[in-house]
């Protein structure tokens, strides 16, 4: 089975309900077997966080859909491309803003 490159071109970091559905992702992910999607289960501040690795775009779209079908109310708080360079789209679905993110978003 082939392996990611040491710098996957797509990386996203989703911040979750749970770590009961951040294990349930990081088991369907491991079923999934998928040559082109790695991840990682962490905490940051308490809260349960996942970071995705993908060799291609579509590895990418399709690790997505596995997390918000397992997990509604997950928040995808970064997406990076190869060599750190931010996704320049915004994702398709909306993301959820905390209340200092809306205040930020509004000055």
């Amino acid at each position: 089975m082939p392996s990611i490159p040491p710098h996957a071109p797509w990386t996203s970091t989703y911040r979750l309900s749970s770590e009961t559905r951040q294990q349930r992702i990081l088991r369907a992910i491991h079923r999934l077997d998928h040559p082109g999607i790695k991840a990682l289960g962490t905490t940051r501040d308490t809260d349960p966080v996942i970071v995705i690795e993908c060799a291609s775009a579509a590895s990418e779209v399709r690790s997505r859909q596995m997390v918000m079908a397992l997990d509604t109310e997950a928040v995808r708080t970064e997406t990076t491309r190869a060599a750190g360079i931010p996704e320049a789209a915004g994702p398709k679905r909306s993301q959820k803003l905390w209340p200092a993110e809306r205040l930020r978003r509004r000055l």
